[in-house]
């Protein structure tokens, strides 16, 4: 069994320290990007109700579907021609490789964008069979072109291992954006037309910063006299084209369960489900940035065919995965129903929904990077074959379920398909590249979160009374953070958190 260097090792790793305060960064602009989302969804759920809020989220499920689909997998695609361009000082190549993401992804998510609006009566007539979702995917229409850019342009960002600047941008400027629209628009009393205008800032005001961001980092690349290399189009689709595969199926994950809602079930389980995914990315907010972090390094690193480091940086990003994760879940499984009905007494139904669901994120967080593992070592096509196996295995589940037990059913078949997935993929890992994610740590945050959901789940109600249950929560959230800050960080760990505190002073 490989030895976690992370902690054994005495030595300090600038690189490694430094991812440290990367995902640091990242996570908190996360996490105030998921208050902001919260927020927001508050206020979308007031506005629409259950019924109209299932067919927005429906409609933005398209929409940002699509966005994924007219990067052509340039997000995360580009990021080996950017990083190797940066590592070689090569200012023309890095203009090229620029100029040709740009130009792809607005040819084809205009393009795509175009059809949608054409389109969308259609969809909603003949496969929803809902004709509100008509007016919301024209209104969300140029956001699919508006988001695709915005995504490659982070990529682009990500190859520059600007983690802090991506998160801000992406978790906290475009949902800035969208929740003041929501404000503006709830003051006139907007209703429908007021929530997707503030759905359209979001993107908008995240393309003009990503954009902003590139040309500031890359001189010259909107300018048409700056010298650059040839356009690598041909590389870039060619090693794209997998990538593509791979992200659509990825997001198809978490998104057809959604569409399936819709065309078997009605608007009101998609409401249901769609409130609860909402509340998902607390579970896996750090695990989502680890893991960014990790492709980017460990695609550097497997140049030069270091295993050591990309082991010692697997495990490290792994175990703040999954301390994180369980804690989360613990919130999220014990007061569910109370969180949910924030939105609306309605919604407090969808706890069950909520809680499979977490189980399958935990499980995510548990398998560690083992996806960007396969990606950044070479292993595309196979992570590919992976993704849209989970993917299958969960459409058959969905169409066995659904008509029987709505969105719970799509919530077990979700958590299904993604735990019997991520575990063989975890072992694929460990045959092709002997390194795992997984150090005593992993066992005793599972053994912690035992004890403390145990502990917890006797004091659930706090004080009493309607909000009585806020103070137990609170308390539960303390517990955990101290026991993170005690058992889930190592040594570096915590230096490279004095570091980060210390600068913020």
């Amino acid at each position: 069994m490989a030895i976690d260097k992370t902690q054994t090792s005495g030595n300090s790793n600038p690189e490694v320290d430094n991812a440290g305060r990367q995902v640091s960064v990242s996570v908190l602009a996360s996490m105030i990007g998921m208050a902001l989302r919260y927020i927001a969804a508050l206020l979308t759920t007031q506005a629409l109700g259950i019924r109209l809020f299932g067919s927005y989220v429906q409609a933005q499920t398209i929409t940002q579907l699509l966005s994924m689909a007219g990067t052509l997998g340039l997000s995360p695609g580009v990021v080996p021609f950017v990083a190797r361009a940066r590592l070689n000082a090569d200012e023309p190549g890095m203009r090229a490789i620029v100029r040709s993401t740009w130009a792809i992804t607005v040819a084809a998510s205009g393009l795509l964008a175009l059809a949608l609006f054409v389109l969308a009566p259609w969809l909603a007539r003949a496969a929803f069979r809902d004709p509100a979702i008509a007016p919301m995917l024209r209104w969300l229409a140029p956001t699919v072109a508006f988001a695709a850019v915005m995504l490659a342009s982070l990529a682009i960002a990500q190859g520059f291992k600007a983690l802090r600047a991506q998160a801000i941008i992406e978790k906290v400027v475009t949902v800035s954006a969208t929740l003041a629209g929501l404000i503006v628009t709830w003051q006139l009393d907007l209703g429908v037309t007021g929530v997707l205008v503030a759905t359209l800032l979001g993107p908008t005001t995240g393309l003009l910063c990503s954009l902003g961001y590139v040309r500031a980092r890359v001189p010259g690349a909107l300018q048409a006299h700056a010298p650059s290399s040839a356009w690598p189009v041909r590389d870039l689709l060619q090693t794209c084209w997998p990538l593509l595969g791979t992200g659509l199926v990825a997001f198809a994950l978490s998104s057809v369960n959604i569409l399936l809602l819709g065309v078997l079930s009605e608007p009101a389980q998609a409401g249901y489900y769609g409130a609860s995914v909402r509340m998902l990315p607390v579970v896996f907010v750090v695990h989502q940035n680890a893991a960014q972090l990790f492709y980017a390094y460990a695609s550097e690193r497997f140049v030069d065919r270091d295993m050591q480091e990309i082991d010692a940086i697997y495990k490290r990003t792994a175990r703040w995965s999954i301390w994180s994760a369980i804690g989360a879940a613990l919130l999220l499984v014990i007061w569910g129903g109370d969180i949910l009905g924030l939105f609306g007494p309605d919604f407090a139904a969808g706890a069950p929904v909520l809680s499979v669901l977490v189980i399958g994120q935990v499980i995510t967080a548990m398998t560690g990077s083992c996806g960007k593992a396969m990606i950044a070592m070479g292993r595309i096509r196979q992570n590919m074959i992976n993704v849209i196996t989970m993917l299958c295995l969960n459409v058959v589940l969905c169409l066995l379920l659904i008509p029987q037990h709505g969105a719970l059913g799509a919530a077990c078949a979700a958590t299904a398909a993604r735990g019997a997935v991520r575990i063989a993929l975890a072992a694929q890992v460990w045959w092709t590249f002997r390194i795992h994610p997984w150090s005593k740590d992993s066992l005793i945050a599972l053994i912690s979160g035992g004890l403390v959901y145990v502990i917890a789940g006797r004091f659930r109600e706090g004080g009493g009374g309607e909000f009585g249950w806020t103070v137990a929560l609170a308390a539960c959230a303390t517990a955990w953070l101290a026991l993170s800050l005690i058992f889930g960080l190592g040594p570096r760990d915590r230096a490279a958190l004095r570091h980060l505190l210390v600068r913020r002073r």
